[in-house]
């Protein structure tokens, strides 16, 4: 994480040929390093972006539980 967007792009422009991959992605959103994911690359990314990490998954419903206990 750069302190500021200038940073960041200064980062990207020195590193312009280095891209996370799959797995490098998935482990940023807490997938466990041996989940497979399917299909090509953009759908794989797609199904990593569109997935709620578990922790928050598990503080939503617990939340969520908790009021409907009331």
């Amino acid at each position: 994480v750069a302190p500021t967007r200038e940073a960041a792009q200064a980062f990207v422009a020195k590193h312009d040929d280095y891209r996370l991959s799959v797995p490098e992605v998935g482990l940023l959103q807490a997938f466990p390093e041996d989940w497979k994911f399917t299909g090509a690359t953009y759908m794989q990314l797609g199904q990593i972006g569109n997935a709620v990490p578990p922790a928050l998954g598990y503080a939503v419903a617990s939340s969520v539980a908790s009021v409907l206990a009331r």
